[in-house]
């Protein structure tokens, strides 16, 4: 098997790492809606991550866009161009608060799940993946299983 993971893979590996890094923002410059919409940089800085975020979004495969519609694929794009042109600090704000946690979890998850699915994650860091959800996440590596080679 190629040791390169899928494209699609490689996407949500680069989504999560913009999420981060929007943490990394609120982090360093605080988590006050006041600094953020008073602070041209820190606006700037995560509007920056949410267009690259958007953008990589538009290389996903619409099946995989349709298998995991629990994300708002489309919203996400529509964002990319709103931020990229630097909107209003307050839709901004929501959206690094609100929907860019729950794309980082999901972005971790899938890739987890696609570890798991190649025996490339120790047994050890499968305890995360699997809870007491089992019957969910066996449904959810069944979905990521579909996406391995693309």
């Amino acid at each position: 098997m190629d040791e390169r993971p899928p494209k699609t893979i490689t996407i949500l590996k680069r989504i999560a790492e913009h999420c981060k890094d929007i943490d990394n923002s609120i982090e360093y410059f605080g988590n006050s809606v006041d600094v953020f919409q008073s602070n041209k940089i820190y606006r700037d800085v995560c509007c920056m991550y949410v267009a690259q975020i958007g953008e990589l979004s538009c290389h996903l495969t619409d099946e995989f866009k349709q298998a995991f519609d629990e994300i708002s694929w489309k919203d996400i794009e529509t964002l990319s161009n709103v931020f990229g042109n630097n909107s209003s600090g307050s839709l901004v704000w929501s959206a690094i608060h609100e929907e860019m946690p729950k794309l980082a979890g999901f972005c971790e998850k899938v890739i987890m799940q696609y570890y798991a699915i190649i025996k490339a994650v120790p047994d050890e860091g499968l305890d995360e993946l699997y809870d007491d959800d089992w019957d969910e996440d066996a449904d959810d590596v069944k979905r990521t299983q579909l996406f391995i080679d693309q």
